[in-house]
């Protein structure tokens, strides 16, 4: 007798247990175990002036899919409502505060790599503030603080003054700092 023949022959897998399977490997790439990702965000203040786009920085790392995962932003100050809610792959946008119904997102693409920045598009004053990144499932959490301006134009330039502006005597030589020379320039009119 061979091995074949002793051992009892197992039965055809359904096509229920190939999708529960299948369902089951998904979801262990899809949500992170708890304790090995956390919510990382930027340290630094977001600064923007009205009417700007921004973008909140919050993502996971290690960097994995964050499409399925339960995700709010929240102002800290605000309560309650969200600025953007995410529940089972879907936006709840009836738990938006309504100013920020057409302004805040994500974006999609960004979720599969387990980036969670929240884009907010034309700043108000009334923008400015402490948002929360939070991860019910991971129990982790950042904090961006967004800092809104009036708008400024910066420039390198040092600022000019009348003397900048003096046309020169166009016979007085100057040497590589500017400085005057006593020496005239010769001019000749010769063929």
């Amino acid at each position: 007798m061979t091995f074949a023949e002793t051992c009892p022959r197992l039965p055809n897998p359904s096509r229920w247990t190939v999708f529960f399977l299948y369902f089951v490997s998904r979801v262990s790439w899809t949500f992170p175990a708890e304790g090995l990702s956390r919510v990382i965000g930027s340290p630094k203040p977001i600064t923007a002036a009205p009417g700007d786009d921004v973008i909140l920085p919050c993502h996971l790392e290690p960097r994995v899919s964050a499409q399925w995962i339960t995700l709010e932003w929240t102002r800290t100050d605000m309560k309650p409502g969200y600025v953007y809610f995410r529940r089972g792959g879907v936006e709840l946008r009836d738990t938006k505060i309504s100013s920020y119904a057409d302004r805040a997102a994500l974006s999609a693409d960004e979720l599969r790599r387990g980036n969670m920045s929240l884009s907010i598009r034309n700043i108000t004053l009334a923008d400015k503030g402490m948002y929360r990144c939070f991860v019910p499932s991971l129990k982790s959490h950042v904090v961006v603080q967004l800092i809104v301006g009036e708008k400024q134009t910066w420039t390198t330039a040092a600022p000019l003054t009348t003397r900048d502006l003096q046309t020169p005597d166009p016979g007085v030589v100057t040497d590589a700092n500017g400085e005057k020379n006593n020496k005239r320039l010769k001019t000749s009119l010769c063929c």
